[in-house]
């Protein structure tokens, strides 16, 4: 940035992807839309996005709170769900499956394998169940594992999980409360046979 100010080229600074919220990421269309003097169609984008979102949350609030687990294992260490993760779920009409504890791991997986209801791996390249328990034999134990309830992400999660949240929303919603909205083609989720 230290070149362009010195070379007098104005510039601008897009942090999107610093904010906390997915409804705050995606409303960065405002801003950007403002170079090209589309800020109209913009705003009647976002409102989309926002009118679906409010709507998929409205329609899982009261319902039951299934137990979900988020997490995956990468050269034998456990990455739990981070606060977005967390939140995402409660949004979805789920609850997280290891709330109580400020520090996850596989004890406290394994400790609570009767206790979840549904997993998400979260990551990508695992094409089936049988992938997940190769990387941890005894995830076999777990309650989503053996009822056939597990999810990854898909190939194309990192590319647009940020700019479609109203899409992994409604996808988690489908993970979630099959019941309330049936699932129709993910694109930021794979049920792992």
């Amino acid at each position: 940035m230290k070149k362009l100010e010195q070379l007098g080229i104005p510039y601008v600074v897009i942090n999107e992807f610093q904010e906390g919220d997915p409804l705050g990421r995606a409303e960065w269309i405002k801003f950007i839309a403002a170079f090209y003097n589309l800020t109209s169609a913009a705003v009647g984008i976002f409102n989309g996005i926002e009118n679906k979102w409010r709507g998929l949350v409205s329609l899982v609030a009261d319902l039951d709170r299934p137990r979900v687990a988020w997490f995956i294992i990468y050269g034998g260490v456990l990455y739990p769900a981070g606060a977005g993760a967390r939140e995402l779920i409660r949004l979805a009409g789920g609850r997280y499956a290891y709330a109580n504890y400020s520090r996850v791991d596989l004890e406290v997986v394994l400790k609570h394998k009767n206790d979840v209801d549904i997993l998400v791996w979260s990551g990508y390249g695992v094409k089936t169940i049988d992938d997940i328990i190769k990387i941890e034999p005894r995830l076999k134990e777990l309650r989503p594992v053996i009822l056939g309830r597990v999810y990854a992400y898909s190939p194309a999660f990192y590319q647009l999980s940020n700019a479609y949240p109203e899409k992994l929303l409604e996808e988690l919603v489908w993970i979630i409360h099959p019941e309330a909205a049936p699932p129709g083609n993910f694109t930021l989720f794979v049920k792992l046979k």
